[in-house]
C-alpha cells in the first residue's frame, strides 16, 4: 500500500520503515511552521496557492490510502472528540452545501447511513425539541375551543391545531377528547352529511333581531338546508328568511355570489322576505345598545 507524506504535499514515501511519516526534509519544514499560520510564514498570496494545490492533490485520496487503516481509525477518533460539541457557522454550512452539490452518494455510504439510523433511539425530550405540538399544548387548544366539530381542527380559517401530532400521544381524536373530558360536537347528518357553520356573533345578532321585530313567539329552524346550502334562520309559518353577513360578505365578488344565492333561495321557498343583517353595521350598534328596526 502506498503511503504519503504527512505534511500534505502528497509526495509518496518510498521508505519501507512504516514509522516514517515524512519525506526527507519535510518534517523540519513542519516544525518551523508550528504555531504559525501559512499566511504568516509564506505570505498571503503563496499561502493561497499552497492551499489550492494541496486541495487538488488530496482530492481523490482517502485517509486510508494516505495514512493506512490503523492510523486512519486513530485520526477519525481524535477528530471526532475534537469536533464534539462544536457548532458550524452559517458560512461553513454554505461551503459544505456548495461542495456537496451534485455529488452522487454511493450505495455503500447509503447503507452505512441506514444502519446508523436504525440504531438511533429518539427520546421523548428530542421529540419535544423538534415540535411545538406537545401533548399539553394540544389539550389546551382543544379545551379553549371546545365544544367544536372534528372538521374545525386544523382547517383553513378554523382552529390552529397540530392535527398531524395527535397520533404521537393518542390513537384518535376521540381518545384526546375523552382525556380532555369534553366530547366533540356532533355533525347534523341531514342534507347529505353537510352542515352549516355559525359565526362568532351570529346568535347574539339574530336573537336581538327576533326581539325587536316581534318574532319572539314565532317558531324557526336554524341552519335550514335549501338548495345545497344553509340559511341562518327560516321562519317556516310566515315563510321568512334571515341571514347574518360577516365581514367577508362585504367584498364585491361575495356580494354578487350572495345575490345569486338569495334569488335561488327565494325561488325554491317562494318567499319574498329575505332579510340580511350586516355585521359591520349591526354589531357596533348592538354593543352601544342603540339598534333600531330600521337598521335591518
Amino acid at each position: 500500500m502506498k503511503r504519503y507524506c504527512d505534511c500534505g504535499c502528497r509526495g509518496e514515501i518510498l521508505s519501507k520503515n512504516k514509522k516514517v511519516r515524512y519525506i526527507y526534509g519535510h518534517y523540519a519544514r513542519v516544525q518551523v511552521q508550528k504555531g504559525m499560520s501559512k499566511e504568516n510564514y509564506y505570505g498571503k498570496e503563496k499561502a493561497e496557492q499552497m492551499k489550492k494545490s494541496s486541495r487538488e492533490k488530496q482530492k481523490d485520496i482517502t485517509w486510508e490510502e494516505r495514512y493506512g487503516e490503523e492510523e486512519e481509525q486513530k485520526r477519525k477518533e481524535r477528530y471526532s472528540k475534537e469536533r464534539k460539541g462544536l457548532k458550524q457557522s452559517n458560512e461553513t454550512k454554505q461551503k459544505i452545501s456548495k461542495n456537496n452539490k451534485g455529488k452522487i452518494t454511493s450505495e455503500e455510504t447509503k447503507q452505512k447511513i441506514r444502519e446508523k439510523r436504525k440504531l438511533q433511539v429518539i427520546t421523548e425530550e428530542q421529540i419535544l425539541k423538534r415540535t411545538k405540538w406537545t401533548k399539553e399544548v394540544l389539550l389546551e387548544i382543544y379545551i379553549n375551543n371546545a365544544p367544536c366539530k372534528r372538521i374545525d381542527l386544523n382547517r383553513k380559517g378554523g382552529i390552529n391545531f397540530g392535527r398531524h401530532a395527535v397520533s404521537r400521544y393518542w390513537k384518535s381524536l376521540d381518545e384526546m377528547a375523552e382525556e380532555a373530558g369534553i366530547p366533540f360536537k356532533e355533525i347534523d347528518k341531514t342534507n347529505n352529511g353537510r352542515c352549516g357553520s355559525i359565526g362568532k356573533n351570529e346568535e347574539e345578532v339574530l336573537n336581538y333581531h327576533q326581539q325587536v321585530s316581534g318574532l319572539e313567539n314565532e317558531p324557526f329552524i336554524p341552519q335550514f338546508p335549501v338548495g345545497g346550502k344553509f340559511v341562518d334562520r327560516y321562519y317556516l309559518r310566515i315563510n321568512k328568511v334571515v341571514e347574518y353577513d360577516e365581514l367577508h360578505h362585504n367584498t364585491l365578488k361575495q356580494k354578487i355570489r350572495d345575490k345569486i344565492r338569495e334569488n335561488k333561495i327565494k325561488e325554491i321557498l317562494n318567499c319574498e322576505e329575505f332579510i340580511r343583517l350586516p355585521e359591520k353595521i349591526w354589531l357596533p350598534k348592538i354593543k352601544q345598545n342603540q339598534p333600531t328596526l330600521e337598521d335591518f
